[in-house]
This record gives structure tokens, sequence and C-alpha cells, in this order.
């Protein structure tokens, strides 16, 4: 089935920036893979990722060839535990845009978590989780030929806290930091909020602000993501 989609938020660029500066997180509409290109350079310079084609856009649906394999859970139709994009590469990724082009099944709802009020729990409940979290020793993430290794949170110069997280099978963490990765997992949880994308509609988000993940789905799922410096 064809869907004609007729709005697009590919002139409010300017406008949306300021919301994710806010917010963390912007909704937008667009009319076709193009426009997702021309949008998503609008925040910065794109980066490649190992699936991306050429226009650095990766195609995230379900290929049964990878089930199972390490670091290819984006492309199963399973859940997607919270997480930050590119947390074990050397250049973290500062925005990641989803975009719907096919949604013909069901589940797969986007889950999200916004690490600034996550973290304003922690300094509420458990303090002695985040300077766990925030120890250089406190994690190790592989992808692919690359290897990160320290805080699984760490404040910028104005204060404000970062997070790098993975929960997948290629994310360590020291045994002084497990406890407070459980305490982590449960107070994302509590700040979790899960929505739908029709085609046409996509999400942009402060990838060192916002955990992410999905939902199991069945059916015909396609969405376009980009990277973005």
């Amino acid at each position: 089935m064809t869907v004609v989609i007729e709005e697009t938020d590919v002139t409010r660029i300017d406008e949306l920036k300021n919301v994710v500066a806010a917010d963390g997180i912007a909704r937008f509409r667009l009319r076709s893979r193009q426009e997702l290109v021309e949008f998503s350079a609008g925040f910065g310079e794109l980066l490649m990722h190992r699936d991306a084609e050429p226009d650095t856009v990766t195609v995230v649906r379900h290929v049964p060839e990878v089930d199972g394999e390490d670091g290819y859970a984006g492309l199963s139709a399973g859940p997607l535990l919270p997480h930050t994009d590119g947390s074990g590469n050397t250049v973290v990724p500062r925005y990641i845009t989803l975009w719907c082009q096919r949604n013909e099944g069901t589940g797969g709802e986007c889950s999200m978590a916004d690490g600034q009020r996550v973290v304003e729990d922690l300094q509420q409940t458990s303090p002695w989780a985040i300077d766990a979290l925030a120890r250089p020793n406190a994690a190790i993430y592989r992808s692919g030929h690359e290897q990160y290794s320290g805080p699984v949170m760490s404040q910028d110069p104005t204060g404000r806290w970062q997070f790098r997280l993975r929960l997948d099978s290629n994310g360590f963490f020291s045994a002084e930091t497990l406890h407070a990765v459980t305490r982590l997992r449960e107070a994302i949880a509590l700040r979790t909020f899960t929505f739908a994308l029709s085609p046409g509609q996509g999400y942009i988000i402060d990838n060192w602000r916002y955990l992410h993940g999905r939902l199991t789905f069945a059916g015909e799922r396609v969405m376009l993501r980009t990277l973005i410096k």
C-alpha cells in the first residue's frame, strides 16, 4: 500500500532545533527519504554507520539473516533496551533521527526516557548510584572494531549530565557498578514512555540526553535512521 504524505516540517529546522535544545526531543513529519537527509543535515554533519547506505541513511527493518548476531539487535524484530546510539564508538552522535517509511505490522512502538529526569530522580533517591556510574572504570562497550572504556554518565562543562549507555551483550560493567546499573534501569523504567510512528512521522532526539529503545513487533516495519555529529 502506498501512503501519500502531504505535510512536511523540512522548513521548520530552526524552530525544531530550539525544541530539541530545550526538551531533548521533537516530533516531525516529512514526505520522503530525501527530505529526511535534508532535514538531518540541518542539524549537523551526517555520520556513516556500519549498515548505512551511501546517503548516510540506515534502513531499520527485520533482517532474519542476522537474528541472534552480536550488535544486530536493531535489525531484529525483538525489543531494544534503552540505550545511547554509538556508545561504543569514538564519536557518539549528538542527534538521532528515526522516520517511518512503512508500518503495516503490530507493536514496535518507540520507547523513550529523558535522561535529565532520570538523573533528577537518582539525585533524590540514590545519589550513590550517580557516583558509581560516573567512575572512570564504570563500563566497557564494544562496537565493531572500536571499544569504549569509561563512565556511563558524565557532566559537560555546564554541569549537565550526559549518558553513554548500552545494556546488550556488548556492554560490560565493573563489579562496583553493577548495583548502580540495576538502580539506573529501575529509574529509566519509571520515566519511560512509548509512542507509535505512522508513515511520514519521525522524531529527533539529543542522543546524549535521551535513552531510546523499541518494543517487539511483527509484520512489515521500515524505519529510516540518520546519525548526526
